[in-house]
């Protein structure tokens, strides 16, 4: 069974919900138009992150931007 979540858009993070609550991804993204994308490993990005405060808090900012922003569009979605 496939279940249709949302659109991403240029600078979207895929996974980004699941990386912040530490669940493992049961969910597949399919893009539908060419991508650039770039893919980390959990457990190392959290050691780097770890190991790199400041990198860390601009990673963060960036999840908080990303989350909103998916937010603010399944809003729109549903109100209209």
């Amino acid at each position: 069974m496939s279940c249709f979540l949302g659109e991403l858009v240029a600078g979207d993070i895929v996974g980004s919900a699941l990386l912040l609550n530490g669940s493992p991804a049961d969910v597949d993204a399919v893009a539908v138009e060419p991508v650039r994308s770039m893919r980390w490993e959990v457990g190392p990005l959290d050691r780097y992150l770890a190991a790199n405060p400041e990198t860390r808090m601009v990673m963060q900012k960036y999840l908080a931007r990303d989350l909103a922003g998916k937010l603010e569009r399944a809003l729109v979605r549903k109100a209209s």
